[in-house]
């Protein structure tokens, strides 16, 4: 049973996170769903900001995040529709379930093998979407810039990222192969996200103010 949750649950959730839409105006009171979205922006604009991000700098790294964005989407949409091809089995799998009886093995094998292709394709998409990024934001970015996303990303992942074979002896890896896994991980962590786009979008406003 635990095999057949987990699948369907990594099939319905083994995305990219897709842009929150949002067109209705919001009311003049904050709602505490409202200031806890603010606290978790907060939390995000700790990291960017140090970073001093310019409009020029803002409005270059825009497109292959918006470009990640609507590939996000297309993957949520896939495992959406493939989720709903499976309605009836599941539906009579989960009411079988309820009644004690065995959960089908061929449900099964499909929901497991459809969180496979979703993982797949995620990291696949995931991939792509970092090397993209990070080709804008390494010609982008200041020397001051990208000290300091390495400052990030060590505190990231607990400690520099190095090439397999300077693991043991990281302070021999090449210094721009440092900065560029640096990098790559700063973009995993936080370029990635839908709401860094929405800030940063908010921000390239901000900054392109009279």
């Amino acid at each position: 049973m635990n095999r057949v949750i987990f699948a369907l649950v990594a099939l319905s959730l083994l995305t990219l996170p897709a842009l929150a839409q949002g067109t209705a105006k919001p009311p003049t009171t904050p709602t505490a769903a409202q200031l806890r979205e603010q606290i978790d922006d907060l939390g995000l604009l700790k990291s960017l900001l140090p970073l001093q991000l310019t409009a020029p700098q803002i409005e270059a790294l825009l497109p292959p995040m918006r470009t990640a964005s609507a590939a996000a989407a297309s993957l949520k949409k896939q495992s959406d529709e493939t989720v709903l091809g499976l309605e009836s089995e599941i539906t009579k799998a989960y009411a079988a379930a309820l009644s004690g009886k065995p959960l089908p093995e061929s449900l099964e094998k499909k929901t497991t093998e459809a969180a496979k292709a979703t993982a797949e394709r995620f990291v696949a998409a995931r991939r792509k979407a970092t090397d993209d990024i990070f080709v804008v934001a390494k010609m982008q970015l200041t020397e001051t810039q990208k000290k300091e996303v390495e400052k990030q990303c060590i505190a990231f992942y607990g400690g520099k990222r190095v090439p397999a074979q300077y693991k043991e002896n990281p302070d021999k890896a090449p210094r721009e192969v440092v900065l560029d896994l640096a990098l790559k991980g700063y973009i995993e962590q936080m370029f990635l996200l839908d709401r860094v786009l929405f800030l940063l979008e908010k921000m390239r406003t901000m900054l392109n103010k009279p």
